[in-house]
Formats: structure tokens, sequence, C-alpha cells
């Protein structure tokens, strides 16, 4: 049985409560957890998670003992409180004592009154001793027993940390507290269905990147992320698509490539070297992300195929890439495929066609500064 269906199995049964060896599983909910689809994603959060839980419980540990501090000087103030009511009253009984011995040594009183007197003040001084005894007792009892909270507490806190690193590792599910805490993610991507599903809940990241094999089909999971400020090295397939980081506006680096591709297979399998994919042409929703000063971009893909008559020799599009306002006043540069030697900044044009090519390839490149998109495209083509 998959581990993911065995979870399902157990949450039906119990909830999540029983999952968990840790206090706040009484409360937990199904709903505060996320689940990663992409292994590599997972792997990358498991390790972050140690670090976060070490905090977290560091944290917990430190406000333990902040509590056994503070109740440990409580303790102790009202012990001292203590002391110093029966020292107080001691001394007074000791000024009674001394009070006697003058009324007698004065003839004040008679010798039966002094000691009638002295009996009843040495009763009380042994009821104020079994009182200051009573009270140390107390206290140590009182100490003793918030020593063995305090130590109880810093071993469930531990047992709590060691639980929830173990269903992390075991589950894979992650808290959305601790996902909204998440900076950055840098995993290797080598999952061959990537995927960015659960970041929607990362509100907090600044970076993303990481090396990447297999291309994203979907960026929208990440298009509210709106303190993220760099995308580096990540590769998408034409499925998804830069109107998803239109809203992105605090992001100030951009390096992407879309790939012709949508998985490793479709790469090894295609033998006539054609893309499989939609090839990106219009970039121009970066126009809204007006902190970006580095745009790093790379496409491949196909665009709407064309049908030409048998006999035709020749064919040309103009200018098919829309750029962003970054590169306003910079001219691309286009280029056959079928002749490097051919390049210009408005149009594609391929001749001495013969009616058995199955694509037109061109390739096109435009450089402003710190901004930057090429690629490589490919026109379909149906011969009639």
């Amino acid at each position: 049985m998959k581990k993911i269906d065995c979870l399902k199995r157990v949450l039906v049964a119990g909830g999540l409560g029983l999952l968990f060896g840790f206090p706040l599983a009484a409360s937990a909910n199904e709903l505060d957890y996320v689940h990663f689809p992409d292994a590599t994603l997972r792997d990358e959060l498991v390790y972050k998670s140690e670090y976060y839980l070490r905090d977290k419980y560091d944290q917990k540990r430190e406000e333990i003992e902040a509590e056994n501090q503070a109740k440990q000087e409580q303790l102790q103030t009202a012990f001292d409180a203590e002391v110093a009511r029966f020292e107080a009253i001691q001394a007074d009984y000791d000024e009674q004592y001394n009070q006697l011995d003058a009324d007698l040594n004065n003839g004040l009183i008679t010798q039966e009154e002094y000691d009638r007197k002295y009996a009843e003040l040495n009763k009380k001084v042994e009821e104020l001793d079994q009182q200051r005894e009573v009270a140390m007792e107390k206290y140590d009892k009182d100490v003793e027993e918030q020593d063995n909270i305090y130590h109880q507490a810093l071993a469930e806190n531990n047992k709590n940390n060691e639980n929830e690193n173990e269903f992390i590792r075991k589950y894979e599910l992650f808290d959305k507290k601790f996902i909204a805490s998440v900076e950055g993610i840098s995993p290797d991507w080598t999952d061959p269905y990537s995927s960015l599903n659960g970041l929607e809940f990362a509100v907090n990241l600044k970076r993303l990147s990481g090396e990447q094999t297999t291309p994203f089909g979907d960026l929208r999971p990440i298009n509210k992320l709106t303190k993220l400020e760099e995308i580096y090295s990540v590769v998408a397939s034409n499925q998804g698509s830069l109107i998803d980081l239109k809203d992105l506006t605090s992001l100030k680096e951009l390096r992407f490539s879309f790939s012709g591709y949508g998985t490793e297979e479709e790469y090894y399998d295609n033998r006539d070297n054609m893309y499989t994919r939609t090839l990106l042409t219009d970039i121009s929703a970066l126009s809204n992300l007006p902190q970006l000063n580095e745009i790093s971009l790379y496409a491949e893909g196909i665009m709407t195929p064309v049908t030409l008559k048998q006999g035709t020799d020749s064919y040309q599009i103009y200018d098919p890439i829309i750029l962003s306002s970054q590169f306003d006043g910079q001219a691309i540069t286009y280029t056959s495929g079928m002749d490097e030697n051919t390049d210009s900044s408005e149009e594609l044009k391929w001749e001495n066609l013969t009616g058995t090519e199955k694509y037109l390839p061109f390739s096109w490149s435009v450089t402003k500064g710190n901004y930057h998109f090429s690629g490589r495209g490919q026109v379909p083509l149906r011969w009639k």
C-alpha cells in the first residue's frame, strides 16, 4: 500500500490526532497541512523543516525556561517574605524575653508571674518554630514540584520535536505555518513530473531556483506570491505562461526557460526533432513588473501550423515576437534556420522550399542592458 493511501485511511478512521504524539494534534485538522506532488520539492521541504522545527522547539524551550525561572522567583519571593515575617515575630518575642528579665530584676513582677509569662512566651516560640518548619517544608515541596513540571515540559517538548520530525519524514505532509515561513526554494527538480503545486501557500517566498531537468507545466501556483523577488534557472513547458507572473510586483530577477517539450520522454522519443509545445512569442506581461532589473529568457516551441500548396518555394512571416516594455527601442534579430546568413530585424523568410519540409526553423535574439530574450521556433508545414 502506498504511504499516502495509508495516511488517508488513518485520517478517515481517526483524524490527524491519531498520527501525532504531540499536544497540538488534538486540535490539528488535515486542512492545516499541505502535500506536494513533486518528490524533489518534498525532499527539499523535509530538509528545511528540520531547521524550522529546531527553531520552533528551541523557542518553546526558551519559553519553558523563562516560565520556570519566573515560577522559581515567585516561590523564592514568597518564601523570603515568610522568613522576614517569622524574623519580625521572633524579634518581638526576643524583646518580650528581655522585658520580662528587666521587670523581674526591677521587682515589677513576682517570680511566679515571671515563670508563667516565660512559659507562655516559650510556647509561642515553639509554635513559631513549627510554623517556620512547615513553611520550609512547603517551600521545598513547591520547588521540587516546579522542578518536576519544568523537566517534564522539557521532555515533552523534545518528544514533540521528535514526533513532528518523524511525522513529516514518514507522511511528507507539511504544516501551512511552516510553508508560509519558507523564503527560498532550490531543489534539484528531478521528478519526472515537476510541479509547483502547493507553493501557493509559501506566501513569504522570495527566491525560487534549482537545477531542473523536467519543465513545469503550470505556473499558476506561484501567481500570487507577491514577495517573490528572484526566479532563477527555472524551466517551464509552454503550457506555462508569463501571464501567471504579471502580479509578482516584487520580482527583480527573472531567469526562465520555456522548453519545447513537456517531458524528457517527449524529447527522447521525437525522431523528427520537432518541438511538441507551443512557442512563447509574447512576453508583454512582464511590462507590469516595475522592479524587474534583470531578464534572461529562452524559449523553444512550435507556432501555428501553416498549409502550403505543392510548388510553393518560399514563405515569410513578419516580426512574430512581442516584447515587454523593458526592451522598448531595441530591435529583434531574426535568423531563418535554413539560411544562417539571413538576418533581419523585422521578418523571417524561407526560400528554395522543396515541398518535403516538415517545419520551418528559425531563431531570434534581443538584448538591452540586463534584459535578454532569445529562442528557437518551428513553423509546422502541411503540404497540399
